[in-house]
């Protein structure tokens, strides 16, 4: 990943601008926002105006409920944004625009990169595995906590963005 989208990615992860959400990229009706759209975010305000994606802002219906978003998170109704990427335009809500990925660096080669994918080091535990950033987004407690907030994703995108 290139090291100045990690370092500004982290540093917006950590700005307190983005409250963190699950399960769509950012969630209009509750202003909160996945990992990954933060990311997005970044990548429109920093393009060039011919390269912006294209967004659309639209409410979740039950049909949309069903295509495995988590039921609690996002009740009908709810204004979600997508963007529209690609020749044969694409509605990203929750997964990463390749536009994005290569502005990013992301090696858009291994499997899994549209969520994320990378290999770390979880807290305290001694071995490495891979997984989604944005399953750590999303991962909460038994008590609806996050297990992994958006300043411990800034560190992990800091400490692997060779892995992303």
């Amino acid at each position: 990943m290139n090291t100045e989208v990690a370092n500004m990615w982290a540093t917006a992860l950590r700005s307190g601008k983005y409250k963190q959400g699950s399960c769509v990229l950012h969630n209009v009706t509750k202003d909160t926002w996945c990992c990954l759209g933060v990311l997005c975010d970044l990548y429109q305000k920093s393009c060039p105006p011919e390269s912006v994606l294209a967004i659309e802002t639209k409410p979740i219906g039950n049909v949309d409920r069903l295509d495995g978003f988590d039921l609690d998170e996002l009740e009908e109704g709810t204004e979600v944004l997508s963007y529209i990427a690609g020749r044969a335009p694409i509605k990203h809500h929750n997964d990463l625009p390749y536009e994005v990925a290569i502005w990013a660096g992301i090696d858009t080669t291994r499997p899994g990169w549209r969520k994320g994918r990378v290999m770390f080091q979880p807290y305290n535990v001694d071995m490495e595995s891979w997984t989604a950033l944005s399953e750590l987004n999303d991962t909460r407690s038994t008590d609806g906590v996050f297990s992994f907030d958006f300043m411990q994703i800034a560190d992990i995108i800091e400490l692997n963005q060779e892995y992303l």
